[in-house]
């Protein structure tokens, strides 16, 4: 568990905020993020913090969270950075801003985050975004984000915002912003590639107001815009 904070307690919350962290190079194993490796289970926020570098591990790693239990992620950016596999490694989830957010007893919101002249690259396993590599908390709300990162896999589950859905809302409904969700840079992956999502694996997922013009690229019949 690596970041400029490796984990946040799982019982107590943590509020961490107005944070730069500028040409990092942060590399690790598991729950990899430029700012918390692990957001624990307790109703931790992160706000108005901004990321620029290298960051690489073996799984769950991402731009801002490498393994989200947390609660919110508010006005936040990654600019500017590589998200990556350690060459040699193999291992799931992987985003421009958030790894994976896993199933806790807290709501996930994630509002207003941007990534952005970023590239993510897991060449050798599933489940990649340019925004986040999977949702597996139901309930999770993401909305007036987007990214333009450049996503390249080598295997299943590759999506320009996000690699799988099994549950969640994307979107901005319930947010008087008028800003949508969007994913705009190139999706080069094997199968389940989309512009927008890879892969949505539950009837209750919502997605709406959010648009993708990147390229998509894959190997199967499984892909599309």
């Amino acid at each position: 568990t690596v970041g400029l904070i490796g984990s946040t307690h799982a019982t107590t919350a943590a509020t961490i905020k107005n944070i730069v962290v500028w040409d990092a190079n942060i590399t690790g194993g598991q729950q990899v993020g430029g700012i918390v490796g692990n957001m624990g289970a307790a109703a931790t926020t992160i706000d108005n913090v901004l990321v620029k570098g290298n960051i690489k591990g073996t799984g769950s790693v991402g731009g801002l969270v490498g393994y989200f239990q947390g609660s919110s992620l508010t006005n936040s950016a990654v600019l500017g950075s590589t998200i990556a596999e350690n060459s040699g490694s193999t291992g799931n989830y992987f985003g421009g801003a958030i790894g994976v957010i896993v199933s806790s007893s807290l709501a996930a919101t994630i509002n207003n985050v941007k990534v952005s002249s970023t590239t993510v690259s897991n060449p050798g396993d599933n489940y990649t975004g340019g925004f986040i590599g999977s949702i597996d908390k139901a309930g999770t709300v993401i909305k007036n984000s987007s990214t333009s990162a450049n996503v390249l896999a080598g295997s299943l589950y590759v999506g320009g915002f996000a690699g799988m859905i099994p549950t969640g809302t994307i979107g901005n409904a319930s947010s008087t912003i008028s800003e949508p969700c969007s994913a705009t840079g190139t999706v080069t992956g094997v199968q389940h590639v989309g512009g927008f999502v890879g892969w949505v694996s539950n009837s209750g997922t919502a997605i709406y107001d959010a648009y993708a013009t990147g390229t998509v690229a894959g190997t199967s019949t499984l892909t599309g815009t």
